[in-house]
C-alpha cells in the first residue's frame, strides 16, 4: 500500500488508494491509527464530483465503518452524496450497483432509512429494467431484498411479480 497516494489531488486514483486501503485495513494489514489521522480525504471524496471517485471512496467508507476507522456519524452527515450519486443513475450500471450495496448495508447499519431511499425507487426500478446481463441481475437481486425489506417501494411497471421477493425481468 502507498500510503502518499492516499493524499493526492486526483480523486479517481486517490479513490482507488483508499479502497485498497479499505481492503487491507478489514484483513488488519494496515495501520488503523495513520488511516483514522488522515480519512478526512477520504470524507471529502464522498461527495466528489466524480461519481466514479465518490463511488468508491464510498466503498470504502463502508469497510472503514466495518473497521471501525470511521464513525458512524461521519458517514450519516455526508449520505446527501451518496444519495445524489443514487439519483443520479451512476456513470455505469455496475457501478451504479455498487453504490445500491452500499446504501443497503449502510441502511442495515441504521445510517440509511426507508426515508431516504423509497424517494428512489423509481430510479432503481428503472435501472433495473435498463440494465441488462450481471449488472441487472445484481440491481434486480438488491431491489428485491430493500424492497422485502420495506426500504423501497416495490416496482411499478413492467416487471412482473412471481413471488413476493422475485420478479420476472
Amino acid at each position: 500500500m502507498h500510503l502518499e497516494l492516499l493524499d493526492v489531488e486526483d480523486e479517481g486514483l486517490a479513490s482507488r488508494a483508499w479502497l485498497e486501503a479499505a481492503e487491507l485495513a478489514t484483513e488488519g494489514k494496515a495501520p488503523a491509527d495513520l488511516l483514522k489521522r488522515k480519512v478526512g480525504r477520504l470524507l471529502s471524496l464522498l461527495t466528489s464530483p466524480s461519481m466514479s471517485a465518490r463511488a468508491m471512496a464510498w466503498r470504502a467508507a463502508l469497510l472503514f465503518l466495518r473497521a471501525a476507522v470511521v464513525e458512524p456519524k461521519e458517514l450519516a452527515e455526508r449520505k446527501e452524496g451518496l444519495l445524489e450519486l443514487l439519483r443520479s443513475r451512476g456513470p455505469t450500471p455496475d457501478i451504479y450497483a455498487d453504490a445500491w450495496e452500499v446504501a443497503e448495508a449502510l441502511a442495515a447499519a441504521g445510517l440509511l432509512s426507508d426515508k431516504d431511499l423509497k424517494p428512489l425507487s423509481d430510479v432503481l426500478w428503472d435501472m433495473v429494467r435498463r440494465s441488462s446481463g450481471h449488472e441487472r441481475e445484481r440491481l434486480a437481486s438488491i431491489a428485491s431484498r430493500l424492497s422485502s425489506a420495506g426500504l423501497i417501494k416495490g416496482p411499478t411497471a413492467n416487471l412482473s411479480v412471481l413471488s413476493e421477493d422475485s420478479y420476472i425481468l
